[in-house]
C-alpha cells in the first residue's frame, strides 16, 4: 500500500495491529431508527448491532466524542453488509481542531469494512457524515487506530 502526494489509500484488515482507540467513546447521531441507537456504533458486539438512520433519510451525521485526546492513524468503518445491504454510497470524516472540523477522509462504498490511511492526527472529536446512501444508512463499527511507522 502507497501514498501518492495527498491521496489517501485503504489498507487490509490485517495490516492494523492496535487496539481501537475509539473503545469506551459517546457518540451521538441525528435521526436514529428505533433499536438501531448511535451507541451501537462502538459497542462490544459488530456487526450484530449497528447504528441505522430512519427510514427516507439518504444523510446522516454521527459524533464521536472520545474519553480524551487521542492520536490515530487509521480510520475503520464497518456495514452490518450480511443484514443490510450496501447502503453508503458516500462518506466523510472529519476531526475537530480547535472548534473547527477538519476533514480527513472523504470517500465512496465501504463494502464490509473499510481502513482508511490517514496522516497522523489528534483529536478528541470525530464526526462521520453520510453525504449519500441508497438506502437508510447502517455502521455496525467505527474504530480509530495508531498503526506504528515500520508496519506501513
Amino acid at each position: 500500500m502507497v501514498s501518492i502526494g495527498r491521496r489517501k489509500y485503504c489498507v487490509p484488515a490485517e495490516c492494523v495491529t492496535t487496539s481501537n482507540l475509539a473503545a469506551g467513546a459517546t457518540v451521538e447521531g441525528s435521526l436514529c431508527h428505533l433499536g438501531f441507537e448511535a451507541s451501537k456504533l462502538v459497542d462490544e458486539d459488530p456487526p450484530q448491532s449497528c447504528w441505522m438512520a430512519t427510514e427516507c433519510q439518504n444523510q446522516a451525521e454521527l459524533t464521536i466524542q472520545l474519553s480524551d485526546m487521542k492520536t490515530f492513524n487509521r480510520v475503520l468503518l464497518q456495514k452490518p453488509i450480511g443484514n443490510y445491504s450496501q447502503r453508503i454510497s458516500h462518506f466523510a470524516v472529519d476531526a475537530e481542531s480547535d472548534g473547527n472540523w477538519i476533514q480527513l477522509i472523504e470517500e465512496t462504498t465501504i463494502g464490509y469494512k473499510r481502513i482508511c490511511r490517514i496522516p497522523q492526527t489528534t483529536a478528541q472529536r470525530l464526526r462521520i457524515r453520510v453525504l449519500a446512501s441508497r438506502l437508510n444508512p447502517a455502521l455496525s463499527n467505527f474504530g480509530i487506530y495508531l498503526q506504528p511507522k515500520n508496519n506501513n
